[in-house]
């Protein structure tokens, strides 16, 4: 009974090491940046070509009901997460308005104040701000940028979105599942042992 609990136990020592770094990594990274064929925009926006995530970004003065928009299409429905990221400055939006869409649905509306830099996490050198984990039930998921937002005669930002599609368990779960494996053969040697 010893030596068969040491295998199950080895077993999972052995998935707890090659299995948890490839849950981190089990996911689709999907990124949009303005000026690519799934972004669009109504209204009258300019594109500043000196910053910004691969060199540019898209803004235009706060208030007359204009939207940029970034559509990943053809999607397997599941998890996502959501993030976004701008240049900041002093005059941008205090008040961005980023909408989350499953298809025609609005499933979230997230303010971002423009003025300050993302800071959630950074990858490739860009810095990225979460929206969230968002349940995409249709095949198309939209994050949309109104520029509807003060103070007036600050700048609306529009870059680029990530879309991360989380194709499995995530860490904390997948520790979670290891631990309470272990905990249970622990347990039951235990139990052997005292009767």
């Amino acid at each position: 009974m010893k030596r068969m609990l040491l295998r199950y136990v080895g077993a999972l020592c052995a998935a707890g090491i090659f299995l948890l770094p490839r849950v981190a990594s089990a996911s689709v990274i999907t990124i949009i940046d303005n000026g690519d064929g799934d972004y669009s925009t109504t209204g009258a926006w300019s594109t500043w070509t000196t910053a910004g995530t691969q060199g540019d970004f898209d803004y235009k003065p706060v208030g007359d009901s204009a939207t940029a928009s970034w559509a990943l299409s053809g999607q397997t429905p599941g998890l996502y997460q959501v993030s976004v990221n701008w240049e900041a400055f002093t005059n941008r939006a205090v008040d961005a308005p980023y909408s989350v869409l499953d298809g025609a649905k609005t499933l979230d509306t997230v303010i971002i104040d423009q003025t300050q830099a993302p800071n959630d996490f950074t990858e490739g050198g860009v810095l990225w701000e979460d929206l969230g984990v968002y349940t995409l039930t249709g095949d198309m998921l939209t994050v949309r940028l109104s520029d509807l937002a003060s103070p007036s005669g600050n700048l609306v930002i529009a870059d680029a979105v990530r879309f991360e599609r989380l194709t499995a368990i995530p860490i904390p779960a997948a520790v979670w599942l290891f631990g309470s494996g272990l905990l249970g053969l622990v347990s039951m040697a235990r139990r052997k042992k005292t009767s």
